[in-house]
């Protein structure tokens, strides 16, 4: 699958941002974390490519039952649950991440719209935590080489669950770090 990606010069809200290969950080190891603010205050996001064996009514014993993914949003905050999903005209106060794609809003109307079956598992990914940057912590990070900003062109919030989300970006973006998506997990392996 190609994601049909273009590499950015700087953050910005709706795009992704790719650990390097040997980031060291067990936090992002080869993770994939869409940014869904980057502003004045800082930069937060959901780390995309970490999904859990939690289900959602082991999280929300009351929640109607809906098995929809759960992930590993990030090392900030892992007692609360946040929500990315497609459906902005069901979920109101939703904030807008890029077209199509949307985080938070009103968990009531959420719930109700899982009762009346309106919104669908595919409609939706949950995650433990969210990963966040201080005001210029992130910028930091990109001039130590630690992250590569993409904008996917062509990816649906279902290709946002692919175990090989990160190895098929790094393929993707057509940068000289396109060979990373070969590098072992081990660089003593290589």
């Amino acid at each position: 699958m190609s994601f049909g990606v273009q590499t950015l010069q700087q953050p910005k809200k709706g795009c992704f941002l790719l650990a390097n290969a040997y980031l060291g950080d067990p936090n992002f190891d080869r993770s994939v974390v869409l940014l869904t603010s980057h502003d004045e205050d800082g930069s937060l996001g959901f780390v995309l490519n970490r999904p859990t064996d939690i289900s959602l009514n082991a999280l929300l014993p009351d929640f109607p039952e809906f098995p929809a993914p759960v992930f590993n949003g990030g090392p900030v905050e892992k007692d609360h649950l946040f929500y990315v999903h497609t459906r902005e005209d069901l979920i109101p106060e939703s904030q807008r991440i890029r077209a199509g794609l949307h985080w938070g809003g009103d968990f009531d109307v959420l719930r109700e719209q899982v009762l009346t079956g309106a919104l669908q598992p595919q409609d939706i990914h949950f995650y433990l935590g969210y990963s966040g940057w201080s005001v210029g912590q992130l910028h930091e990070e990109i001039e130590e080489n630690s992250w590569s900003i993409m904008d996917p062109r062509r990816i649906k919030l279902a290709d946002m669950k692919s175990s090989d989300l990160w190895k098929g970006l790094m393929r993707d973006a057509g940068t000289e770090q396109s060979y990373w998506h070969l590098a072992p997990e081990d660089p003593q392996l290589n």
